[in-house]
């Protein structure tokens, strides 16, 4: 996707996410988190609707804030 905005807060154990759409200010097109980096990681992805449309989980050792990030920006498929 071209033309929008990534905002990102990463915390001690959570990635929380949305983008932006240039067209509308404010217009958001999808909102996440990544929780439990370290111990549970677990990324859900709504979009706009407030619909889930990707909700997937890793093993304790398999996804760090770097991976997060990863599937956050670069590894996703649902935009």
């Amino acid at each position: 996707m071209s033309g929008c905005i990534a905002v990102i807060n990463a915390g001690s154990s959570s990635i929380k996410f949305a983008l932006y759409g240039l067209a509308r200010e404010a217009d958001v097109l999808y909102r996440g988190q990544v929780e439990g980096l370290g111990v549970s990681p677990h990324l859900i992805v709504r979009n706009s609707a407030g619909q889930t449309i990707d909700d997937r989980t890793w093993p304790a050792a398999g996804l760090d804030h770097g991976a997060a990030a990863v599937e956050i920006l670069g590894g996703s498929c649902w935009w």
